[in-house]
C-alpha cells in the first residue's frame, strides 16, 4: 500500500535552523528507505521565496 506524508516544518523563527541541524539524518533515513524499496518519491515542500518549509514523500509498505 502507498501513502502519501505531508511534513509541514513549524514556523516558529528557529524552524529551519532546526530543520539543517537534522537534515543529515533525515536524509540517511531516506536512503534506508530506498534501499528496502520503499521510498518511491519525495521532497522539500518550499515556500514563496524558495525556503524549504515542510517535506512530501510517497512510501510504500504492507500496511
Amino acid at each position: 500500500m502507498q501513502f502519501l506524508v505531508i511534513a509541514k516544518d513549524g514556523t516558529d523563527e528557529g524552524a529551519l535552523e532546526r530543520r539543517m541541524k537534522v537534515r543529515d539524518a533525515h536524509l540517511a533515513g531516506v536512503r534506508k528507505l530506498h534501499e528496502e524499496g520503499k521510498f518511491i518519491k519525495g521532497g522539500a515542500i518550499l515556500d514563496e521565496e524558495g525556503r524549504m518549509v515542510g517535506s512530501g514523500v510517497i512510501v510504500a509498505f504492507a500496511s
